[in-house]
């Protein structure tokens, strides 16, 4: 196919998938029933435009003759439609309606089932979701050589993934955590209260909100900034969408958040130029995608010099300061160490211990047959083998949207993500020591700089694995994940992780009643 033709359907090609993300952000930010539904039906009606576009037959030329193209950029371009083709492609389109209603009778129900405690609500539903998701796998593992349609299902988020070489890292940090959580003592019987001090109305955290990520560098004007049932960033370059939920309670929710999501933003605001034009423009792994989240949130949003530009601009900007309010205070509220069972509340050395119960119980239920009917029970297992604790509560399998939503594959990215900011970062601090300065002064341009010639330049033509070995010299591995939480145990001088109280200790004090953070 002529190089012009095919540019043009490439430009297609990136258009419907940034419409993708378009109508998703519509729906997450929809202001009422018929709006919300109305972007979910023009979501579908998208993915099927989708689907037509990357069968048509131009470009199934093109993917077929890629490896004589000479244009580095096309080729990047023809790698994410071939992608595409596969698992946006795969399968009919009656398939892909059917996979799209049961995600969504799904995601209702699992809403219901979880304000309630029950379960029971979703498992009928979540069942035949998995059943579909399967069929899918298996689907996209012939296409792809591989002999696990999980690992094909995860393929989908962060292309190329070896779950050989992924089970052989969740071994490795078992290993290295659990002695390190193994002497904790029993939780106590009572629920943590917040302190009100760090409480503050929605509208001063959105606005602070808007500061924090003005101040990390970001383009405001090409970033539109919305409230949400969650934090969430989509788009590309001059076209970047950002969600954000608030706890009035604690504003230092957010205020993390606000660096993560800014994290992703200016990943996605720093894209080469050069590729904007077609797919390639596209984030091409989550996993990729998540490390350059979690470099800013973990070299920044955890730091002194964050603590300090909070209370500086909430006194400055909005007039709100109290003796109390210290930068000390307000440093001990973003640091994370709980060990708790639930994800979100976890701190960083125990999170990797989450992923891996995610992962080892989808896949049983992807590659090994088990009904989601019975997943609770191997959750209680898993939890067993990891943290020591097999009570069966149903309500903490339905802690995360993600499988629920249709994205069964997804949670690795979490971990790969998580040992891809350790490795890049430690990399980036062994080349520029000055680092250290410029995060205890809340200065992130030092880091987008050297992020922009190592990393955003080269992240639309690498996978995820292929990008960590050309930037850090090395395949990914745990070693600087262990690295950076020895020394942050050193730097809290050694203090034991803190476990957190189980959820059954909690119902018992809010009166059966169930609300994860």
């Amino acid at each position: 196919m002529a190089g012009k033709d095919c540019d043009r359907l490439l430009k297609k090609v990136n258009e419907a998938v940034y419409r993708r993300d378009r109508f998703i952000f519509k729906v997450l930010t929809a202001e009422n029933a018929l709006a919300r539904n109305f972007a979910a039906v023009s979501f579908l009606h998208n993915e099927l435009s989708l689907h037509s576009l990357v069968n048509k037959k131009q470009l199934k030329k093109a993917v077929e003759n890629m490896d004589a193209e000479t244009d580095p950029v096309r080729l990047a371009h023809l790698k994410r439609v071939k992608h595409y083709q596969i698992h946006q492609g795969s399968g009919t389109k009656r398939d892909l309606v059917r996979r799209a209603l049961a995600m969504s009778s799904t995601e209702g129900k699992w809403r219901k089932a979880k304000a309630k405690g029950d379960y029971g609500i979703v498992a009928g539903a979540f069942d035949k979701l998995v059943k579909i998701s399967r069929d899918f796998g298996k689907n996209k593992a012939g296409k792809l050589g591989l002999s696990s349609p999980y690992e094909a299902l995860m393929d989908e988020f962060d292309p190329g993934r070896d779950v050989r070489h992924f089970d052989k890292m969740v071994a490795g940090l078992e290993s290295f955590i659990k002695p390190r959580i193994a002497g904790l003592p029993p939780a106590e019987e009572t629920a943590e209260k917040t302190d009100p001090l760090f409480a503050l109305p929605k509208d001063v955290q959105r606005a602070l909100c808007r500061k924090i990520l003005d101040h990390m560098g970001l383009d405001m004007d090409a970033l539109e900034f919305r409230d949400g049932p969650h934090p969430t960033c989509f788009g590309e370059s001059g076209r970047v969408m950002m969600t954000m939920s608030y706890k009035e309670d604690d504003f230092t929710y957010a205020a993390l958040a606000a660096v993560h999501e800014g994290g992703h933003a200016l990943y996605r605001q720093h894209m080469p130029a050069e590729y904007l034009q077609g797919p390639a423009a596209e984030v091409s792994s989550q996993s990729t995608d998540e490390s350059m989240a979690l470099i800013f949130e973990n070299a920044y949003g955890h730091s002194r010099g964050f603590a300090e530009f909070l209370v500086k601009t909430l006194k400055e900007d909005f007039g709100i300061s109290s003796p109390d309010l210290t930068a000390d205070k307000l440093f001990q509220q973003l640091q994370k160490q709980d060990m708790s069972l639930l994800r979100g509340a976890t701190g960083e050395e125990v999170y990797p211990l989450h992923i891996a119960l995610r992962y080892n119980t989808a896949r049983d239920m992807i590659d090994g047959g088990r009904s989601a009917q019975d997943m609770p029970e191997k959750w209680a297992k898993e939890e067993d083998t990891l943290f020591g604790c097999g009570e069966k509560i149903t309500e903490r399998p339905m802690q995360d949207i993600h499988w629920y939503g249709g994205k069964i594959g997804y949670f690795p990215c979490y971990l790969t993500g998580t040992l891809m900011a350790a490795q890049i970062f430690e990399t980036a601090l062994d080349e520029k020591p000055e680092l250290e300065q410029a995060i205890a002064d809340f200065n992130t341009a030092p880091l987008i700089d050297w992020l922009k010639e190592n990393v955003y330049s080269k992240a639309p033509r690498h996978t995820s694995d292929e990008l960590v070995k050309e930037v850090t010299g090395k395949k990914l591995d745990i070693d600087a994940f262990k690295n950076r939480v020895i020394k942050s145990a050193a730097a809290n001088g050694n203090k034991a992780v803190k476990k957190s109280a189980p959820q059954s200790a909690l119902r018992k004090k809010t009166g059966g009643k169930f609300s994860p953070k």
